[in-house]
């Protein structure tokens, strides 16, 4: 991994050097945003018509004249043969030496006979507003808006249905202005019908304070509004489906139900979906601020590697699907509500619920570092699971205060059932894991006076986690830890594992704004207890006392006192923010000793933004690593049937994460061409050591040796206003780095995996034919300095939808093939033809869908942990037919 670079920001001020104003600005169209060069541009005495300056645009809009100091006021005027004139009156601030103008020019139009003939554009770009006309761009066979979404240039959206636009993650979605959730933004654009939205209007710095969660935070805030269509019922609207499917295992009836009702008083939202063939709408994944969420984005908690890749998503990021399954049965319903109280008061309530049921198979080769050892086994997955989140949050918004209370509660129950087969020995390994959250925060904002604010936070949080699970094998060297009390090796074991834990943060910030910035100093106050209990017992329930497996730890605790400053400063094409904190902590080490450790934690972000047309943001953080009580509790944790966790033997202490982030966006309008680019690079302290001395277990011993990732990627998209054509090709590659310590050395293993892919879709609108391709070539590199272990796997895939169009468009027939090529290290391929038939009137659809028909099964998935490499080939994606009936509401 690459050393860390400290970003250092750097203000420049200037001084009144010179008699002179310097007059600077660009000229646009004010319907497409379109430059307009050779424009002339005069600067007259205000209400005269005597020039002070004059000058010409040059081929990009731009102009820059100069003015006598003394002109406080004047009056500019822009002309040019196919524009409407423009005059407007300007103030300049005495103490500034620059000023910098955006002036849009209206385009003339021609009357013949009482029709007025424009420039359509499907894109209108205002100041920092973009509005897309959704019909430009939506297809016949579009379900959800989303669909129509992806398909827009600058529009980027996501696995787990977060958006992107213009290179700015959208933080709210908004219908007819109003925020109808909070929870996401896959819950909106994957429930709204395209056939009713007018368009859709991205503000890039939202000004409605009530919309904003902070009245003292000027940070931009992006929200993507739906403006459905004005003649449009919005009492009562949505779809409902019935499906029957069928697979080689069964036949299921299945049901979509989605409702929106947004009267003036109160809004609802349910959706409910049960269907075991395909993926879901709406996946409890994709629900977001709820629970611990909400926790971190309030608090501002950053993710770090081992995070990203358990999310749902990240398979969808590397492999092209976001899950591998052979049968798959879920039931889904959510409910969100919001309720206006009176005119500041509010109450959002919201409920969502999965139960999914899953199998899988796969066969896996996995080969041990320090030895090349190696070991398959075939294994077969039974999931039972049931999810729920809730959420009740009132807010009262008013001109000086800003309150924001909520209550989350969120319950697991996974049953999980792992038949694991080696050619010597059977091992099944029963999970049964349930955990109860509860969150309660709270947010209050007073303007004490214009430009002196006060805000506080705070939050109690209770998890509770019970985690069973029983080991039945017939393996005999697995005796050297799992013994009775006459050391006597157990062949049927269970461990029982609570764990209580209580988590309480305050902070108190002071605020004040002016001309120089916005100047915050706080104090945080963070407080965690856990108690754990873990017990050892044989097929006959009773407790093993003299277990490893067996042990107490009731005084676990952690604290932290945080005293720190911040600096933001914003400008018309920049904003800078700059923070520094001083963490003094207390927790409990490896030997059940409370110690006392300080550490700075920092934070520095730049963000530039010139035209709406080039944007960039730099950041470096340095912050406290989540410190996890349960990794030093006393007593072994079984992990799977070859697999055990202890707890640290050498220091454990609070570390130091650190993050660079960089984001690039450029926007070349004339030509209809975006660039976009990044790289996230992350190294924290938080590594086990893995030591396989008691082969054929692998020991997990708690430690802190150094992981660091690297991710970047590159974006090249390109629209044809001639040919409606998009292309985009995006190359990215992540970089992950683990150390791993055994008692005669350290050694570093890496995984490189290098991604091109390239998109290319059509949007024809005279003929009856469209088409959606996707190519994807990937390389997995995993190399490890312990041993000559070594292994490049090559993926190539290949996805092709075809849209026909019949009988007017009212009937798409749309076949797919999804080839998958693995080829290097291991060989394997994976053929998907499939498609549906859709028929649509105005209000219903009948349609027959087909999935995987040649039953391919074949993918090949690698691992790389600082112990064992592991090669599992998967058995995935069911066949099924499934024939449906859609209605829509309206």
């Amino acid at each position: 991994m690459r050393k860390f670079l400290f970003l250092i920001p750097i203000l420049f001020f200037s001084f009144p050097l010179f008699s002179q104003t310097n007059i600077k600005g660009n000229i646009t169209n004010i319907e497409n945003d379109e430059v307009v060069p050779f424009a002339v541009v005069s600067i007259c005495q205000y209400q005269q018509n005597k020039i002070i300056s004059y000058g010409v645009s040059d081929s990009l809009g731009r102009f820059e004249l100069k003015v006598p100091k003394k002109v406080k006021v004047f009056d500019i005027k822009v002309s040019n043969v196919a524009f409407q004139k423009l005059n407007r009156t300007v103030a300049i601030d005495n103490k500034k030496n620059d000023l910098f103008l955006t002036l849009q020019l209206t385009p003339k139009t021609t009357t013949l006979d009482e029709i007025s003939i424009v420039e359509y554009s499907p894109i209108i770009i205002k100041e920092d507003t973009t509005i897309y006309d959704i019909s430009h761009f939506q297809e016949t066979s579009d379900q959800t808006l989303e669909e129509v979404l992806s398909r827009i240039a600058g529009v980027k959206i996501d696995a787990d249905g977060s958006i992107e636009v213009n290179g700015k993650q959208v933080q709210k979605v908004l219908i007819n202005n109003e925020e109808v959730t909070d929870v996401g933004a896959a819950i909106i654009t994957k429930s709204i019908d395209p056939s009713i939205v007018e368009n859709v209007e991205v503000r890039f710095d939202e000004k409605d304070n009530k919309i904003k969660d902070s009245i003292l935070d000027d940070n931009q805030l992006v929200v993507l509004d739906i403006k459905l269509k004005e003649d449009f019922d919005t009492s009562l609207f949505g779809k409902l489906r019935g499906t029957i499917g069928t697979s080689e295992e069964h036949t299921q009836i299945g049901g979509y139900t989605n409702l929106f009702s947004l009267k003036k008083k109160a809004k609802f939202h349910f959706f409910g979906e049960y269907d075991g063939f395909g993926h879901q709408s709406i996946s409890l994944s994709q629900i977001k601020n709820i629970g611990k969420e909400t926790l971190n984005k309030i608090f501002s908690t950053p993710a770090n590697f081992e995070a990203l890749s358990e999310k749902e998503t990240f398979n969808e990021d590397i492999y092209g699907f976001n899950s591998f399954f052979q049968s798959n049965q879920q039931a889904t319903f959510g409910l969100s509500s919001k309720i206006q109280l009176s005119k500041r008061s509010t109450l959002f309530i919201g409920t969502y619920n999965q139960a999914p049921k899953v199998k899988n198979a796969q066969y896996s080769q996995q080969t041990f570092l320090t030895n090349n050892e190696e070991q398959l086994f075939e294994n077969n997955v039974t999931n039972d699971n049931f999810s729920t989140k809730n959420k009740i949050e009132y807010r009262y918004d008013a001109d000086s205060i800003k309150v924001k209370t909520n209550a989350n509660f969120v319950f697991n129950n996974l049953e999980s059932q792992h038949s694991d087969i080696t050619p010597e020995n059977n091992y099944l390994t029963d999970f049964n894991n349930s955990d109860i959250q509860f969150y309660q925060n709270a947010i209050v904002e007073v303007l004490t006076k214009p430009g002196i604010g006060i805000q506080w936070k705070g939050n109690y949080a209770f998890v509770k986690e019970n985690n069973d699970i029983t080991l039945k094998h017939d393996d005999e060297r697995y005796g050297i830890y799992l013994q009775d009390e006459d050391n006597n090796t157990l062949y049927d074991f269970t461990q029982n594992r609570l764990n209580r834990n209580q988590n309480f943060i305050q902070q108190l910030s002071f605020n004040y704004k002016s001309r120089f910035g916005n100047f915050t100093a706080g104090y945080l106050f963070l407080h965690n207890a856990s108690e754990i209990k873990k017990e050892g017992k044989n097929k006959d329930n009773e407790l093993i006392n003299t277990s490893l497996f067996t042990a107490n730890s009731s005084e676990l605790k952690y604290l932290q006192h945080t005293p720190y400053i911040e600096y933001y400063f914003r400008q018309n094409w920049f904003n800078i923010d700059l923070k520094a904190g001083y963490n003094s902590i207390t927790y409990t080490d490896q030997n059940f000793v409370n110690q006392q450790k300080n550490l700075f934690e920092l934070k520095g972000r730049l963000d530039i933004d010139v035209f709406k047309l080039f944007n960039t943001s730099v950041s470096y953080k340095q912050f406290p690593s989540s410190y996890i009580l349960s990794n030093v509790a006393k007593g072994l944790n079984l992990k799977n049937f070859n697999t055990v966790y202890a707890p640290p033997i050498h220091e454990y202490s609070p570390q130091l994460d650190q993050v660079i982030d960089i984001n690039i966006y450029k926007n070349f309008a004339q030509y209809q061409f975006n660039v976009s680019m990044g790289t996230l690079i992350g190294k924290s302290f938080n590594g086990n050591i893995n030591d396989l001395s008691f082969y054929p277990f692998i020991t997990q011993v708690g430690g802190q040796l150094p992981t660091s990732y690297q991710i970047g990627y590159l974006t090249l998209e390109k629209r044809f206003s001639d040919v409606p054509l998009f292309f985009v090709l995006e190359p990215a590659f992540l970089f992950n780095e683990t150390t791993n310590s055994t008692i005669e050395s350290e050694f570093k293993n890496e995984s490189k995996r290098y991604i091109v892919k390239f998109e290319n879709s059509s949007a024809f609108k005279k003929i009856p034919y469209n088409y959606d391709l996707m190519c994807r070539y990937s390389q997995f590199h995993f190399q490890t300095e312990s041993s000559n272990a070594s292994d490049t796997q090559e993926m190539l895939q290949l996805r092709l939808k075809n849209n026909f169009y019949l009988f007017n468009r009212s009937v798409a027939f749309s076949p797919f093939v999804d080839y998958i090529l693995f080829y290097n290290s291991s060989d394997a391929s994976n053929l998907n033809l499939g498609g549906e038939v859709r028929y649509s009137k105005q209000n219903f659809s009948i349609f027959l869908e087909a999935y995987n028909l040649t039953n391919s099964t074949e993918f090949i998935m690698q691992q790389l942990d600082p112990s064992v490499y592991v090669v599992s080939q998967q058995s995935v994606f069911g066949r099924y037919l499934k024939v449906g009936l859609e209605v829509k509401l309206k």
